[in-house]
């Protein structure tokens, strides 16, 4: 299957996996229940996640 031209395949799928993963398992720590809700939020207050993780912005 080939890569549509307007999107860039992941440099490494291991590690973008593992990443979201890593995101996965830190939203349901932290309490949501529903990942996609948790995505949707931090995709659109991405100061909230810096936050989370120890950042200020």
């Amino acid at each position: 299957m080939k890569t549509p031209p307007d999107s860039a395949p992941a440099p490494h799928p291991r590690i973008t996996a593992g990443l979201r993963n890593l995101a996965i398992g830190l939203a349901r720590l932290i309490g949501w229940t529903n990942i996609t809700a948790a995505s949707d939020h931090y995709r659109s207050h991405p100061a909230d996640g810096l936050q989370l993780l120890g950042f200020t912005t």
